[in-house]
């Protein structure tokens, strides 16, 4: 999938093009309010420039993921998108992220965890990097892990995993791409595991 405008750009139209701005630049980064209008209330007083907000956050980040103009946008490489085996049920979105976010850019959406119809994580989920580099760098220090009750957590490539499921539950394809027979430079590096150790008061 291609990227489809961005800040007024002439690839087409997207969320955050102004028609009526062709000959204004300083007018194409306005955001089209949700159906319904703008919100209303909030605090303090007034609105425009130096009031409050009309509008939720949620829109400005949409309308991004949305317009393709944001790098990664039109997926990311195949050696980059990784399946991370192990995880507690208790496991979320946000805690992948904040584990994996420090080895580099993750594309627009490019963090699952696979959860239950009852909320608790699957065991496994998705992380996929904008660059290679990042996904191996994340590999060479989580996979093996010895987590608090004693299992390992597995991170690879997703597409040197066979049967490692995809977002639709099934094998092969999968979240944000798969593909591909993965590349010599994901074999993991010989290290010691790190291990997590279990918090106090624990068995």
């Amino acid at each position: 999938s291609g990227a489809m405008g961005g800040w007024g750009g002439a690839r087409g139209a997207s969320a955050f093009d102004d028609p009526s701005a062709a000959e204004e630049p300083s007018k194409r980064r306005r955001l089209r309010s949700p159906p319904g209008g703008p919100r209303k209330g909030g605090k303090g007083k007034g609105g425009g420039k130096n009031g409050p907000a009309d509008y939720e956050m949620k829109v400005v980040t949409e309308g991004f993921e949305k317009s393709g103009s944001l790098p990664g946008s039109d997926g990311p490489p195949p050696e980059a998108v990784l399946y991370v085996n192990g995880l507690p049920p208790d496991c979320e979105d946000v805690d992948l992220y904040r584990l994996f976010n420090p080895f580099g850019a993750i594309v627009p959406k490019g963090v699952k965890v696979m959860m239950t119809p009852d909320g608790k994580c699957r065991g496994y989920g998705f992380v996929n990097f904008l660059e290679v580099e990042s996904a191996q760098a994340a590999i060479e220090i989580f996979n093996g892990t010895y987590l608090p009750d004693g299992s390992t957590l597995h991170v690879k490539v997703k597409s040197q995993s066979g049967n490692a499921p995809n977002y639709w539950g099934s094998s092969g394809g999968g979240f944000g791409g798969g593909g591909g027979g993965g590349s010599a430079a994901a074999a993991t590096v010989a290290r010691t595991p790190i291990r997590v150790p279990a918090p106090r008061g624990s068995v």
